[in-house]
C-alpha cells in the first residue's frame, strides 16, 4: 500500500511524496508461506521435532528470522490449523477413552495395567495406548461385574437419581 503525502511550502510551491506504508508488526512476524505449505503437506505424518528439522534443513526461518524449534512448530500448527500425527494406531484407545467406554475411573485401568493384566503400548513420549479388542472389552466388563470395589460411573444421571 502506498501513501501520498502533499507538501505546500510558504512560497506557494508544492511537492508530492509517495511512500510505502510499513507493514504492521504481525505482518512482519508472519511465518513465511513456503514454511506453512511444507508444514501442511508433512504435518500429519511428522512430529514437531521432525517438522522443525525439515524446515531448518530447507533453510527456512520463522517470521522473526530464527530457526524452527518445537515451540515454533506448535504455534504454527495452532495458528494455521495444521494436522498433527495420530498417536493412536488403528484399534487403539487411550486409557481415558477405555475408562469412559467401560464407565469406570481411569485409576482402575491404570491399576490393571501396572499389574500386567492389560497390555499397552507406550509411545516415545510416554503415552499409553491400549489395543482395544472386543475380547478385551468383554474380559474387562466381566472383571467389573465381579468386582465389589468398582462402581460404574453414570454421566447421564440427573440430580436426585441413583444408579
Amino acid at each position: 500500500m502506498q501513501l501520498r503525502i502533499g507538501i505546500r511550502w510558504r512560497s506557494g510551491a508544492g511537492e508530492e511524496l509517495i511512500a510505502r506504508r510499513p507493514h504492521s508488526a504481525p505482518q512482519v512476524r508472519r511465518t513465511p508461506q513456503d514454511a506453512v505449505e511444507i508444514a501442511r503437506r508433512l504435518g500429519a505424518s511428522r512430529t514437531n521435532e521432525e517438522l522443525a528439522a525439515e524446515l531448518n534443513r530447507v533453510g527456512l526461518k520463522t517470521g522473526t528470522g530464527k530457526g524452527f524449534n518445537v515451540a515454533s512448530i506448535q504455534w504454527m500448527r495452532y495458528a494455521y490449523h495444521i494436522d498433527r500425527p495420530h498417536l493412536l494406531a488403528p484399534g487403539e484407545l487411550s486409557v481415558k477413552q477405555v475408562a469412559a467406554r467401560l464407565a469406570i475411573a481411569p485409576d482402575a485401568l491404570y491399576f490393571w495395567i501396572n499389574q500386567g493384566q492389560v497390555a499397552v503400548r507406550r509411545t516415545a513420549k510416554g503415552r499409553l495406548c491400549v489395543p482395544f479388542t472386543s475380547e478385551l472389552e468383554q474380559t474387562l466388563r466381566q472383571r467389573i461385574a465381579k468386582s465389589n470395589r468398582l462402581r460404574l460411573r453414570n454421566q447421564n444421571l440427573t440430580v436426585g437419581e441413583t444408579v
